[in-house]
């Protein structure tokens, strides 16, 4: 065993006995099985941060992209504007609010689609770790049950 490991072993130890005031050894099979979902945790903790960032990533290309279609959608807007000016002002007034609708209505429908997304991640991720603190204090209940 090498001396990390050693501390957390008895960070556990220390840990079992200051919650359930049972003693237990190193070579317990309870000290084991906490050991390894320690580590799973940290592992799905890992996991979790960096789908995160990946998807934060995401998210800001995407935002990114909006934004650029939004300034295309901008310089479109203005060119046809001016040609509008130049023969009916009337008809630019009906334009500019079509427009603004077709742009709005994308950015919610993108907007939409990335918050469900978003959802999805988060609603997954939760019941994993709900379901992996479950299986930890059935794993703690047990052993001050059995001890």
């Amino acid at each position: 065993m090498n001396p990390q490991q050693n501390d957390e072993i008895q960070k556990i130890i220390v840990s079992v006995f200051e919650l359930t005031g049972c003693k237990v050894s190193a070579d317990d099979p309870i000290v084991a099985m906490m050991l390894i979902q320690r580590r799973e945790m940290a592992e799905l903790v890992a996991q979790h941060e960096a789908q995160q960032q990946f998807f934060l990533d995401e998210l800001t290309k995407k935002a990114n992209a909006i934004v650029g279609s939004a300034d295309a959608f901008s310089q479109q807007k203005n060119l046809v504007i001016q040609e509008i000016l130049h023969t009916n002002t009337q008809t630019l007034a009906e334009n500019e609010s079509k427009l603004f609708a077709q742009v709005s209505k994308r950015i919610q429908d993108q907007f939409s689609e990335m918050s469900v997304d978003l959802f999805k991640n988060l609603e997954t991720r939760t019941f994993r770790l709900m379901m992996i603190l479950l299986v930890v204090q059935v794993g703690v209940l047990i052993a001050s049950l059995i001890l």
